[in-house]
């Protein structure tokens, strides 16, 4: 576990208003004190009077004087007490106002926060747009005609359309009409290359085309609209009066950015902690464990020993023996052994049982080509056998299209052959006792296995059926997939190169059949997906989805399948190819699941992207991290649901992890008002947090496990120190964590303004050369998140303020509150695109962000 920074920031602001208010406080407590006395005094004094009048009045010469004076003394005491009330009244009431003030000062006035509009987001995109788009409709219309009726050089009686350019387009003539043709077309395709001009952080200025049509009225055949056009733009649901946009103010954004980030490596579980000789001992209050920093005091008395709480200050009853205490930061404990302990001297008996499953598309659309420079001899090409029996029907020559003597054409499905036998040579000489097995799938689901059965396939009604699916899958994996690589490599090598495409994409079975395979095998085991389509056959078909509700029960299906796998500790990981829509947003649920990766890429990078993905093997599986921070603190930009124990305590959901799954979080101070409320801790005094994170984990050999991470960090008031010794990189990765949790959730504006914060707030703290390459290294790989959510923006615009139009392919929910532009997660379906931005944000780590994405 890494800190940004080497001390915890905490703001000089929030420290003095703490200090003032809690002066105010108390001279409000002196003051109620005072009122209390002074009560207290009016009771004594009139229990005097009480006893003093019986004594007066049995002497009847003092009879009138008595009576003046028990008339006159209770006034006065009334009047003081009152006097005391109203102004304590006053007091609390200006105490209500100074915290009401405090809170709302802590809101905006923080010195932590980053501030923008909505202009520099590239929100004026959204200006002029609904007017536009009419206009160029009707003069795309106008420009089709035109050209038909050029094209076929004929007149109509009547009223031809002759005499509809000319009216529409001021009375030019015929002499002309190409002209005016050229320059419509030219104001189209310059209308349209606005739209994507736009790069990370600004968007780039616009011509107002509206402005240039208005001198050209009878040129190009604009009018304005007439009153009931524009009666239907400002009442119409689908369209916005662009006079109402123009009104809108620029919308402001915050986003508070600090050094407070922590940074937790999944690598530490492969790492030789301290082994912990009993069970972890926890504070009864907070869940906290018992640590290097906890301290013991010893009461002689009652012989008995006690922890107060570094975390909540809650006192413990304990029993520790000197052995049992820890000595390190990082300390590990076995809840429950496994039933069989690997022999740690032989590293290959762990991975005896791991079975990986090669999950391969081989419908039609897999034998779409590219060409590779160069004359290349492919092993299972059969191009060259077809290529000899056409030489028999023809005069033998060897006829190419122009450009194409040395280059060699490739298809989708021979460059998959290639990687996954590149892979089967690696895993046979590295991990020789491990089970490979191939399922293909097309209109059907083939289980090829180990290559040294015969295959099994799966069609019909059976590829519907979730159970029998899931049954044949485990049945497979004892048929098919019973003997290590290095029996079974020559016979899986000659059943990948006989792959031959056709047919369409039963892909959902196929994952379904491929993942009951891998359960069968050793925790660690591993799915990987190789498909360049949409499912359209069989169980989670996305062929035919026209309503949410039906994604929904798709969605509900590829949910169940994950969760499967993570009981079984199996990874699932996505290769599609680029070009081709296989609706990453839906299948890369799996991967969310069991922590796999989802890749999009070209052909040709396949090898490089197939090895990337099992170069990094399993290290536990069921991971379930906790973390725990000091009651003073809270976490910061975390769902609520993953909050406990008054937002200081974060769990996450891991799955299966391996050394490159990083995670991060963000923390800050407690308003003021939860401060002064805390009566055992005193914000001026305190000049260290501590941290723990617990990471509950199931080892591949089965124990179940709980390693112990905690650090103490000092505090700071000085943002410029903390910023020149922070680490950019932690920051960096935890911004763009950040980005992808906000646009995973459909937030795209607050994703943006997260993105565009972090990017300010290191470029203006930068101080060297390595801080510099490091906020470089940050912009290039946030950059492709970023832009594509821009995009994503505005096409959704554009397309909500089309006349008419509607988005099939995606289904937006907008929140009530117009200007908060939230998209909910659950209606919002993403391009492949986008999905794969932002699953890769979302895996980001220090290692992948230090290599620049170009």
């Amino acid at each position: 576990m890494y800190s940004a920074s080497n001390k915890a920031y905490l703001s000089k602001r929030i420290i003095e208003q703490y200090k003032h208010e809690k002066e105010r406080r108390v001279k409000s407590e002196i003051t109620q004190n005072q009122m209390f006395q002074i009560e207290e005094q009016q009771d004594e004094d009139d229990d005097q009077m009480n006893e003093k009048s019986q004594e007066m009045i049995s002497s009847s010469v003092q009879q009138k004087h008595v009576k003046e004076e028990i008339k006159f003394k209770p006034k006065k005491q009334e009047r003081e007490v009152s006097s005391l009330l109203s102004n304590d009244c006053y007091e609390v009431e200006e105490e209500e106002k100074v915290e009401e003030k405090s809170e709302f000062e802590e809101e905006e006035d923080n010195e932590s926060a980053e501030s923008m509009d909505s202009e520099e987001l590239g929100d004026d995109i959204d200006d002029y747009k609904a007017y536009e788009s009419y206009q160029v409709q009707m003069l795309q219309k106008q420009i089709k005609e035109l050209q038909n009726y050029i094209k076929e050089g004929q007149k109509k009686e009547n009223y031809s359309i002759v005499d509809k350019a000319q009216n529409s387009f001021g009375g030019a003539s015929q002499s002309t009409l190409q002209q005016r043709v050229e320059q419509a077309s030219l104001f189209s395709s310059q209308e349209n290359e606005s739209d994507s001009n736009m790069t990370f952080g600004k968007a780039q200025p616009q011509i107002d085309f509206r402005k240039q049509m208005k001198p050209q009225h009878q040129m190009f055949g604009y009018q304005e609209p007439e009153e009931s056009q524009k009666e239907f733009y400002k009442y119409n649901p689908k369209t916005k009066n662009t006079a109402e946009l123009k009104k809108v103010k620029r919308r402001k954004y915050k986003q508070e950015v600090d050094t407070n980030v922590f940074q937790i490596s999944m690598a530490c579980l492969k790492d030789q902690s301290e082994l912990a000789t009993g069970d972890p001992c926890f504070c009864t209050n907070c869940d906290a464990v018992f640590n290097l920093y906890s301290k013991i005091e010893e009461s002689k008395a009652e012989e008995e020993q006690i922890w107060h709480c570094e975390f909540c200050n809650h006192q413990n009853k304990v029993q520790f023996e000197p052995e049992e205490l820890p000595k390190t930061e990082s300390v590990h404990y076995i809840i429950e052994a496994a039933e069989q302990i690997i022999d740690k001297n032989n590293p290959v008996t762990g991975q005896k049982d791991i079975s990986v499953i090669f999950c391969i598309d081989i419908s039609g659309s897999m034998c779409v080509s590219l060409p590779v420079a160069g004359h290349h001899q492919i092993k299972g090409d059969r191009m060259k056998d077809i290529s000899a029996q056409l030489m028999k029907f023809g005069d033998g020559s060897n006829q190419r299209l122009q450009g194409d003597h040395n280059v060699t054409y490739v298809s989708r499905l021979q460059c998959i052959k290639l990687a996954i036998e590149k892979q089967i040579d690696e895993m046979q000489r590295l991990y020789p006792d491990r089970k490979i097995g191939i399922v293909t799938f097309n209109s059907e689901v083939t289980v090829i296995g180990d290559g040294t059965q015969i295959p099994i396939t799966i069609a019909g009604d059976k590829l519907n059926d979730y159970d029998t699916l899931f049954q044949s899958g485990i049945q497979s994996h004892q048929i098919a997939l019973r003997k290590p690589i290095k029996e079974t490599k020559k016979h899986l090598k000659q059943k990948l190169l006989g792959l031959e495409e056709k047919g369409l994409t039963a892909l959902g079975p196929a994952v379904l059949t491929a993942i009951a395979m891998a359960g069968e095998g050793a925790p660690g085991s591993s799915v990987i997906v190789c498909t360049d389509g949409l499912s359209n056959v069989g169980l989670g078909n996305l062929d035919e989805i026209f309503t949410e509700e039906q994604h929904q029960e798709i969605d509900q299906i590829y949910n169940r399948m994950g969760e499967y796998a993570m009981s079984k500790g199996v990874t699932v990981s996505i290769v599609s190819i680029e070009g081709e829509e296989c609706n990453i947003d839906t299948i890369s649920r799996l991967s969310d699941f069991t922590g796999g990766d989802v890749q999009r890429v070209k052909p040709q990078d396949l090898i490089e992207n197939i090895q990337n993905i099992l170069s990094l093997p399993t290290l536990a599986t069921n991971v379930q991290v906790k973390v725990k921070i000091h009651k003073g603190l809270q976490y910061r930009n975390e769902d609520p649901q993953n909050l406990s124990a008054d937002k200081t305590i974060l769990l996450r959901d891991l799955g299966n992890v391996n050394e490159g799954t990083e995670i991060t979080f963000e923390y800050k101070l407690k308003n003021i008002k939860k401060l002064l409320e805390m009566e055992d801790i005193d914000l001026e005094k305190l000049k260290h947090f501590p941290f723990q994170a617990q990471i509950a984990y199931t080892s591949l050999d089965g124990a179940r496990c709980i390693l112990v991470i905690t650090n103490q960090v000092e505090t700071s008031n000085d943002r410029n120190e903390l910023m020149q010794q922070a680490n950019f990189d932690i920051l960096g990765v935890n911004a763009i964590q950040q980005t992808a949790k906000f646009a995973r959730g459909g937030d795209f504006v607050k994703a943006q303004v997260n993105a565009k914060a972090w990017s300010r707030h290191l470029e203006r703290d930068s101080n060297d050369e390595e801080q510099n390459e490091c906020l470089m290294n940050f912009r290039g790989n946030v950059n492709s998140i970023y832009n594509a959510i821009a995009a994503e923006r505005s096409n959704g615009s554009n397309s909500n303020m089309m006349m008419g139009s509607s988005s099939q392919s995606k289904q937006y929910v907008y929140t009530s509150d117009s200007n908060s532009n939230i998209r909910q997660r659950g209606a919002t379906r993403f391009n492949d695109n986008l999905s794969h931005q932002v699953f890769a944000a979302k895996q980001m780590t220090v290692k992948k962000i230090q290599k620049k994405n170009t």
